[in-house]
């Protein structure tokens, strides 16, 4: 036999192999199928008036029910309060934080005015970066700029 026919022999086994597989697969779910004794059955519309209680409800009655409700709802305030407090103290720090950054805004930006300031008024500093940032500054004045926002 030659090479091609021991293949094409070999395929043939494997398709076989895997129908017989699929057969026995289907054949096991039939018969599964066929011993399952789930039956759902759908109510289409609920008759609030049939309605029965769950067998703890009709034990428990309504005696046992209203003080686990009224727990229930103690919690739920109380929850509620705490909550309302964490959000009064999450804005209060919020408010206290956006005035700390506007005060070290103001308190750095007049260090660096004044530094810059100094530098340019000191006679003995004379040196190029200085001549050229006085240039920049006049530029800017003189375009309409203010000397503040300049500086």
């Amino acid at each position: 036999r030659t090479h091609l026919e021991r293949e094409e022999e070999l395929l043939r086994r494997k398709k076989e192999k895997m129908k017989n597989w699929e057969t026995q697969l289907h054949q096991k779910e039939m018969e599964e199928l066929r011993e399952c004794t789930f039956r759902p059955s759908l109510v289409k519309k609920l008759d609030h008036r049939s309605r029965q209680q769950s067998p703890r409800m009709r034990e428990a009655g309504d005696s046992a029910v209203l003080p686990r409700l009224h727990q229930l709802v103690e919690r739920q305030r109380n929850a509620m309060e705490t909550l309302q407090a964490l959000s009064y103290a999450d804005a209060q720090l919020r408010d206290q934080l956006r005035v700390t950054q506007a005060d070290l805004h103001d308190r750095i930006q007049r260090e660096e005015t004044q530094r810059v300031v100094a530098m340019l008024q000191d006679p003995e500093s004379n040196t190029s970066a200085q001549k050229e940032l006085i240039g920049r500054v006049r530029t800017m004045v003189a375009a309409g700029g203010s000397p503040e926002s300049a500086q």
